[in-house]
């Protein structure tokens, strides 16, 4: 990766920055994994800069991620004027295959949303400590966290519009 690259060459942002002209900003959204994609000018730039090739900064895994649900709950908490306020608690189970290396967790979440008619918003989502321990313990890189984290609230927001729609 661009970081361990980085490192071994003997460059930090700043030096790399002065060698390629790249902002400080792309710079560091490259090496924390915030970029949606790389210009090809600039993986040229950072290959010739660390003599390197695209394959040594790009990684590519192959990751399976489930979650299934095995207690899904809806309690109001308020209602007022039409407008509700409810808590989703779910028992879930994690389960992640990374470069066919298998991980699981169980844990539980809870969500705290509002709607009026078909109109939702959600207030939190909270994994439990569990979860966040299955985050951390097993120290998977930054995108594969927000991969998971991306994929967690998704399934969860799918849960709250269709329990809202069926409110209506």
């Amino acid at each position: 990766t661009l970081k361990y690259l980085m490192s071994q060459k003997g460059f930090n942002i700043k030096k790399l920055q002065e060698k390629t002209s790249l902002s400080r900003t792309t710079i560091s959204n490259l090496i924390n994994h915030y970029s949606g994609g790389i210009q090809f000018e600039t993986l040229e730039l950072l290959c010739k800069t660390l003599e390197c090739t695209p394959g040594d900064l790009l990684v590519i895994h192959e990751i399976d991620l489930t979650f299934e649900e095995k207690d899904l709950v809806f309690m109001e908490l308020s209602n007022f004027d039409g407008n509700t306020e409810e808590l989703l608690e779910s028992k879930l189970k994690c389960k992640l295959i990374l470069d066919k290396e298998s991980y699981e967790s169980d844990f539980n979440l809870e969500c705290t949303f509002s709607y009026v008619k078909d109109d939702y918003e959600i207030i939190e989502i909270k994994p439990s400590i569990l979860f966040n321990r299955f985050i951390s313990d097993n120290h998977f890189p930054s995108y594969i966290n927000d991969y998971i984290e991306r994929t967690l609230n998704d399934r969860v927001e799918m849960h709250v519009k269709d329990y809202v729609n069926a409110q209506i």
